[in-house]
């Protein structure tokens, strides 16, 4: 009978997987964007960063810029010239650093001289007045360089009883003061100060830099927030450095009182340094970033808190608070108009799918029903004519399969059988194989077992490393020891255990292993959190499979190191005061003159023996005598320079060596000294003891060309300063030295 002719069926088909796929992309925007809380959050936590990232940087770099102008100043040495030289280099500077808001040096004879950059960009020159006594003059500078009017004059303005003077005193490096309110900026200010000392470490005078923080409000409203984002620092302590809604102190107000973070009149500032007190239980305890959400006034806000810390000890804390509502409301914009456009495609594609399956229902129907039969068995099976081409082409098919089937079921049922005989003998040996291998696997492991037991018993660290450096093995006391886990430990090299010189000792030591076949060497181990251990390792080539190994032990020898270094220490150092002891000072003095007779230098040997000291002994106890031997050790270090030597020869005597001697006038200040620091009173628990001390001075060569010439010549110049009358010196003739 002659065939309907409906539209094809291969191009419904393929609409219909299009608009299925169409769908399914649909529903896949739909469910991302339906969690539009979650794509907020992730919005707003990189928004976070960059901005505290942002914030970080510029408070680094402008900390930064005050510590390199500061080694600057102090590097060229500006404040030894004269005032009018030290005024044009601090204006030069000011001028290269925008940062800075005053540069000044304030001097122990009370002089000072410095710069000012005002908020208006006036530019103010300030000095002490020698003319009229020590008054603080200040100058506009004109835009010619020319000083301009007299705006401030103080009658007796002295530097050192100023806070940033004073506390720079007992300070090594540069700090910075604590912030305060400056009164002719009307900002916040914060002061690195350094001390400056001459070659006697005596302080000579201050040197400060300072900048004003009003200009950091401007940076932090700058940052891209959103309308209801903020930024703010503060120190430690809660007190408000600066913030995007304004942080500085009111400018009406003389000396305006800074607010905490606390109680700042921003609600979302407020309420995020609440929350984070609660967080860290202080302010002051936060150490590590802080992240939180909170509710205020309605609405979802993010804040986070991160310190920031200069290389001279300036810690700021940083904060940022987004807000949700100002990235959510976009997105859900976004997400509805996305579900209209998916809604129609459905509507589109349920439309279509129900008129292509109106034209091959039917043929579906057909093809089923012939498909149970034949799976029933019914393996003659014809099929109707269909109602397009390609269901006729598919029930041709179907037909010549179930033929097909039918002549190969016979054979195939005569082939299973032969096939499950030959597998149940295959199954067999299987078995067989699986638990000899199985068997085989247990030995293996206790083998292992045994070996790792032995290992790990063995005192120190064992390792066994190929040819790369590649640990194969190693024991728990190497875990133990360097602090890495296993899964570290493969990822380990040897040499990333040392450093310096002993990194390249053990790279050399490895090739000597593995080239002569053994090897030992000394060297300190580097441990995961750096801590140092000498250690000695012996290492022994193998050969594993052909291929060369290194099997060592390495065992820790700090104990050893300590008793040899105490052993030295005690050969040469007196037990009681530590001092060097005769045999080191005498070793010390012969290479001190082989020295000064190459630089043709003099050495001077101070010899002192204490008056009165056989009565303390006698009238205290000798444990009263020790205690007075320890101060008086302490005493004499105090009185001589770092390059000098005090030793004790025993008894109450002891040796200084002077390196190189000194003027007599010099000499003469520092026996002085050194008689009134041994003559003070030393006080053994309540009571009071009184010693003296008799010196005898000689030089080299002046007094001899030998260590015992020398000592010897010293030694008979202080029996000549006891027949004076004790408790002074004499210096050794040339009369006595020996030929």
């Amino acid at each position: 009978m002659p065939m309907y002719q409906k539209p094809s069926i291969r191009l419904l088909t393929w609409a219909t997987f299009v608009l299925l796929v169409l769908v399914t992309i649909s529903l896949v925007t739909w469910q991302a964007l339906s969690s539009s809380r979650h794509l907020v959050g992730e919005y707003v936590g990189l928004l976070r960063e960059a901005a505290i990232g942002r914030m970080e940087r510029e408070v680094q770099n402008l900390l930064a810029s005050n510590d390199r102008l500061l080694d600057l100043m102090v590097s060229q040495a500006a404040f030894r010239g004269e005032r009018d030289e030290v005024q044009a280099r601090f204006l030069d500077n000011l001028k290269h650093h925008p940062q800075a808001g005053a540069i000044f040096y304030g001097a122990e004879d009370k002089s000072f001289v410095g710069v000012e950059r005002r908020p208006d960009g006036t530019i103010i020159l300030t000095r002490s007045d020698a003319g009229t006594g020590h008054a603080f003059v200040g100058q506009r500078l004109a835009e010619n360089g020319e000083r301009g009017e007299e705006i401030s004059r103080l009658p007796d303005y002295d530097p050192r009883g100023r806070p940033w003077y004073r506390a720079a005193l007992p300070l090594a490096e540069p700090r910075w003061t604590e912030i305060y309110y400056f009164g002719p900026h009307r900002s916040l200010f914060v002061t690195v100060v350094q001390a400056i000392r001459d070659s006697r470490r005596q302080v000579e005078g201050v040197m400060a830099v300072g900048i004003h923080l009003k200009g950091i409000d401007q940076f932090l409203k700058q940052l891209d927030l959103g309308p209801n984002g903020r930024a703010f620092i503060f120190e430690p302590s809660g007190l408000m450095v600066a913030s995007s809604e304004g942080g500085a102190p009111d400018d009406s107000a003389a000396e305006p009182a800074r607010r905490h973070a606390t109680a700042s009149p921003d609600p979302l500032i407020r309420a995020a340094a609440a929350q984070a007190v609660v967080k860290a239980g202080a302010l002051d305890r936060i150490s590590m970033p802080v992240e939180f959400t909170f509710e205020v006034e309605g609405g979802t806000h993010r804040a986070r808190l991160q310190p920031s810390v200069d290389s001279n000890g300036m810690v700021w804390l940083l904060g940022v608070v987004l807000s949700d509502a100002d990235f959510e409301a976009p997105l859900l914009h976004q997400r509805n108009f996305l579900l209209s456009v998916a809604l129609v495609i459905l509507i589109v594609a349920g439309l279509l799918g129900a008129l292509a399956g109106s034209r091959f229902t039917n043929a579906i129907q057909l093809m089923a029903a012939a498909a149970q039969r034949l799976a029933a068995g019914h393996l003659d099976q014809t099929m109707p004519a269909m109602i397009s081409r390609e269901f006729t082409q598919f029930g041709d098919v179907f037909v010549a399969m179930a033929s097909k089937i039918r002549e190969n079921i016979a054979t195939l049922e005569l082939r299973v059988a032969e096939r499950t005989h030959e597998l149940d003998d295959k199954n067999q040996a299987l078995l067989t194989e699986v638990q000899e291998r199985r068997k085989a696997e247990e030995e293996a492991r206790r083998e292992h077992a045994l070996v790792m037991g032995f290992i790990d018993s063995l005192p120190g660290i064992f390792y066994l490393i190929d040819r790369e450096g590649r640990y194969v093995l190693w024991n728990r006391a190497q875990e133990f020891v360097t602090g890495y886990s296993p899964e570290e430990m493969k990822n380990r090299h040897p040499l990333d255990f040392f450093l310096g010189e002993d990194r390249a000792l053990i790279e050399s030591r490895i090739g000597q292993v593995f080239q002569t076949g053994s090897g030992e060497v000394e060297a300190s181990l580097v441990t995961k959190d750096g801590r140092s251990i000498p250690y000695f390792f012996s290492g022994r080539r193998i050969f594993i499979e052909g291929q060369p190994h290194l099997i060592g032990v390495g065992i820790d020898i700090s104990q050893l190191k300590a008793a040899e270094e105490r052993i030295r220490h005690l050969a040469s150092h007196d037990n009681l005061t530590g001092l060097p002891n005769r045999n080191l000072l005498e070793d010390r003095l012969a290479k001190a003159m082989a020295l000064a007779k190459r630089q043709q230098a003099k050495l001077g040997v101070l010899f002192i023996d204490l008056d009165g000291f056989k009565a303390v002994n006698d009238r205290m106890g000798h444990s009263a005598g020790d205690l007075v031997l320890k101060e008086v050790a302490q005493r004499l270090q105090e009185c001589v320079r770092d390059a000098d030597t005090v030793a004790r020869l025993g008894g109450d005597e002891f040796i200084i060596l002077l390196m190189p001697a000194m003027a007599e006038g010099v000499l003469t200040r520092v026996v002085g000294k050194i008689l009134d620091a041994v003559s003070r009173p030393y006080w053994i628990g309540e009571r009071e003891a009184h010693i003296g001390a008799s010196i005898g001075v000689a030089f080299y060569p002046d007094h001899g060309e030998t260590v015992e010439d020398i000592l010897g010549g010293a030694d008979r110049a202080m029996y000549v300063a006891k027949e004076h009358g004790k408790g002074t010196f004499a210096i050794a003739q040339p009369a006595q030295k020996v030929d």
